[in-house]
Formats: C-alpha cells, sequence, structure tokens
C-alpha cells in the first residue's frame, strides 16, 4: 500500500505540474487527519492503521454513487472525479475482512478500533467543513 502510495504522490505531482513541493501547506483539517493516520501507522499495530483508513475508503465511492461520477461531466475535473470517486470502487471490503479476521483471532480490540475508526469519520467531517 505504501509503495502504491508513492507511485500515485510522484504521478500527481507530474500530472499537477508542481515541481516544488515546499510551496504547499496543509489547512488545519488536513493536518489533523495526516497526523492520526501517522500515528496509528507507526505507534500502533497495522491494523489499527487499516481501521483508520477504512472510512475514507468507503466514503469516497459513496460521494460517487451520490455524484452519479460515471454519468456526469465535471469540466476539468472530470477525470479526477471518475478516478476517485469511481461508485463500483469495492475495495474496502479487503480490509473490512481484514479487520473482521484480526477481531475474530483476538488481536485487535473492538473497543480501540471503534474509536479510531470514528475518529477517521470525524476527520473526513472535518476535512469536507474546513471548505468554504
Amino acid at each position: 500500500m505504501s509503495e502504491s502510495y508513492k507511485g500515485l504522490s510522484e504521478h500527481m505531482l507530474e500530472a499537477w505540474s508542481i515541481k516544488y513541493t515546499s510551496g504547499i501547506h496543509l489547512g488545519k483539517a488536513c493536518s489533523n487527519y495526516l497526523d492520526h493516520l501517522y500515528d496509528m501507522a507507526i505507534n500502533y499495530d497495522a491494523v489499527y492503521f487499516v481501521t483508520a483508513m477504512l472510512p475514507c475508503y468507503k466514503l469516497w465511492p459513496w460521494l460517487g454513487k451520490q455524484l452519479t461520477a460515471k454519468q456526469n461531466d465535471f469540466g476539468v475535473y472530470t477525470q479526477w472525479v471518475e478516478e476517485n470517486l469511481d461508485p463500483t470502487y469495492t475495495g474496502y471490503i479487503d480490509l473490512e475482512t481484514l479487520i473482521n479476521e484480526e477481531e475474530k483471532h483476538g488481536r485487535i480490540n473492538r473497543k480501540m478500533a471503534l474509536t479510531v475508526f470514528k475518529r477517521s469519520m470525524e476527520n473526513e467531517r472535518d476535512f469536507f467543513s474546513s471548505v468554504p
């Protein structure tokens, strides 16, 4: 997953003609979300990071369905919408399966997992609410 995101990052910088990333400054909501994900990745078992990512993996296809992403023209954003808000994407099912298997074998604390999931949901809300 890490390598996939690294490749995506490099692709997006090239596609958007961004040469100097030092000029990009994240807002508080985005920074808080990234801090949460970083904390899960560095300080906890990997399954909690997967749990923290799950709301994002589930939300974007749902948004695509609400926006009928495969049917509408979004102008210059059409390609981005089609790539990121694909309403047919079901990759989150693999994450859910992994989390459920970890719980079944006693390798994840359900209460903590729900807290992590809820915090990621709140971060999604805060991120979307940060744009006027």
